[in-house]
């Protein structure tokens, strides 16, 4: 008898074991996920900024193609001519602010996706203790 009681405690002590390590498992995993959505979410900032200034850059090329079209047309730049310069530059500054929007829409949505993950993966391994001895 004194034996299977020994053999008990054994067979529990190597439970215990698989169990953290199994929980250590999920702790890295959740870890990873949360590392691996910073890293998406930075590039997707980057990518959007890059995006951004490509607005930008297109904008004032524009602008300027406009502005030597009108003053090569011996135009005053007055009237329609300003009025419709000032319309495509608040255009132009909506486009590069939707950019920008969509931009950290999409990094947060990423961190979030990622907290989920690791949260998720967290709680399986927080229910590894379930129902057990231990």
């Amino acid at each position: 008898m004194k034996n299977q009681g020994g053999l008990g405690v054994i067979r529990q002590g190597l439970d215990f074991a698989r169990k953290k390590e199994a929980e250590d498992q999920f702790r890295d995993q959740a870890e990873a996920a949360e590392i691996n959505a910073r890293g998406e979410a930075a590039r997707a900032r980057e990518q959007g900024l890059d995006a951004a200034a490509a607005v930008s850059r297109r904008a004032r090329r524009n602008k300027a193609r406009r502005m030597t079209l009108i003053g090569a047309s011996g135009l005053a730049l007055s009237g329609s001519p300003l009025l419709a310069l000032q319309a495509e530059a608040a255009q132009d500054g909506e486009e590069e602010a939707d950019v920008r929007n969509r931009t950290e829409d999409r990094a947060r949505d990423l961190l979030r996706s990622g907290r989920e993950r690791s949260q998720s993966l967290l709680s399986r391994g927080a229910r590894l203790w379930d129902n057990s001895f231990f």
